[in-house]
């Protein structure tokens, strides 16, 4: 008698440049398919509430992505443990740190004793939110003491993780729209499409 694989978790990440909207949609996604998927919450975010120092220094910056790597792949693991084979919907992913590391990706990845495709591959999807635009940035960046980067730096760190993300081969772009609703929709009609694949 042939033996049945256990069934196997479904990881999306959802993620983007700074200011992007990763942490709004997440929430709303996991208040409208709340039986149908289980969210991840941002590291870096917890980190940073947890009183972890946000240095500008090198070596600073250089902990702080390690750290938020290390967190990434802990939380996954123990949302697996705990919730099993589900669809996950990750606020961010193990990639991100790439694009803020000081001496660039490559230097990221050997760091952390990994490459940037064997990350990838943790992934079954990927939505990229592109940031927003400068007044709505600057905007948001006024209301949220977490959020220092200038938009032109913003715009560097979206290009940046872009990039590294949209080498995966189940990547969609949701650019920056007029309506941020708009945005949301885009990303509900994606999500819904991939739950019923």
């Amino acid at each position: 008698m042939q033996k049945t694989s256990p069934p196997k978790s479904r990881k999306l990440v959802l993620t983007g440049g700074p200011c992007g909207g990763k942490s709004t949609i997440a929430e709303v996604l996991g208040r409208s398919f709340n039986d149908k998927i289980v969210v991840v919450p941002e590291s870096a975010s917890a980190l940073f509430r947890s009183g972890f120092p946000r240095f500008e220094e090198a070596e600073a910056t250089h902990a702080f992505q390690t750290a938020v790597y290390q967190v990434q792949i802990a939380v996954e693991r123990a949302f697996e443990a705990h919730h099993g084979a589900r669809f996950f919907v990750l606020d961010r992913g193990s990639i991100d740190g790439a694009a803020y590391w000081p001496d660039g990706p490559e230097k990221f990845f050997q760091a952390q004793g990994t490459t940037v495709e064997a990350e990838l591959a943790r992934y079954d999807r990927v939505i990229y939110l592109e940031s927003a635009e400068e007044k709505d940035y600057e905007e948001h960046r006024a209301q949220n003491p977490v959020r220092s980067e200038g938009y032109m730096v913003a715009r560097k760190l979206d290009a940046a993780t872009r990039a590294l993300w949209t080498r995966h081969p189940n990547c969609t772009v949701v650019r920056s729209q007029a309506s941020f609703s708009d945005k949301v929709q885009a990303v509900v009609k994606l999500l819904e499409k991939e739950l019923s694949a």
